[in-house]
């Protein structure tokens, strides 16, 4: 679903951005099978992805790169450990097992189905999700560009991202603009490395890369 949207703006040379946010390991022991099974799908999905998106950006001769449309995230935090004899971790992830999609601010799902074919088509798993959308609000166009509605999914997502990322910034308000898309890249990537060295940075946002 995801790389098939992805791969028809790359046919049209049309802009599109994909904000995924997962954890950054999955919760259980590291060496059992059950976790180890977990880690090869997803592995393989991911790589499934990356190849495929590659494959068109060859076939129609496009001069981006799979990280224009395309960016994974995790939750971390860094605490201030408390002045005590036991050692602490200063720096953890936050783990995501939400299952939300918000597109474009105009439609936003949300439940306990994953967003995958398996827990969506109907057929398989039993999930329960809720759909959400404003048929008032719908992206329109101002002077030639496409704008997002304004309306109560935009104000869940931006209150999502200053949650994630300390504060609110004009910026938040076009996800899809290459200006933002570079912005929150840089910030996480930031923040990725206040993760690796908690002694040396101190963060209050929680979005890395």
């Amino acid at each position: 679903m995801t790389v098939k949207r992805i791969v028809k703006a790359i046919k049209f040379s049309k802009a599109f951005k994909v904000y995924i946010v997962i954890p950054l390991y999955s919760e259980g022991i590291p060496g059992s099978s059950n976790l180890q099974e977990i880690l090869h799908w997803q592995y393989h999905t991911l790589r499934y992805m990356f190849k495929e998106i590659n494959r068109n950006l060859r076939l129609y001769k496009s001069s981006a790169s799979v990280e224009d449309y395309l960016r994974f995230f995790f939750l971390g935090k860094i605490e201030t450990p408390p002045k005590t004899q036991v050692p602490q971790i200063p720096a953890h992830q936050i783990y995501v097992h939400s299952k939300l999609m918000i597109i474009d601010d105009y439609y936003c799902l949300i439940g306990s189905g994953n967003i995958n074919d398996r827990s969506l088509n109907g057929s398989r798993d039993t999930e329960l999700s809720v759909g959400i959308s404003q048929a008032y609000f719908t992206p329109y166009q101002e002077n030639g560009e496409w704008a997002l509605p304004k309306a109560d999914i935009y104000g869940f997502r931006v209150l999502l991202w200053v949650e994630h990322f300390g504060e609110y910034y004009d910026w938040m308000d076009n996800p899809g603009f290459q200006a933002t898309w570079d912005k929150v890249v840089e910030i996480a990537t930031e923040n990725y490395k206040a993760y690796l060295n908690p002694e040396i940075y101190q963060k209050k946002n929680i979005l890395l890369s």
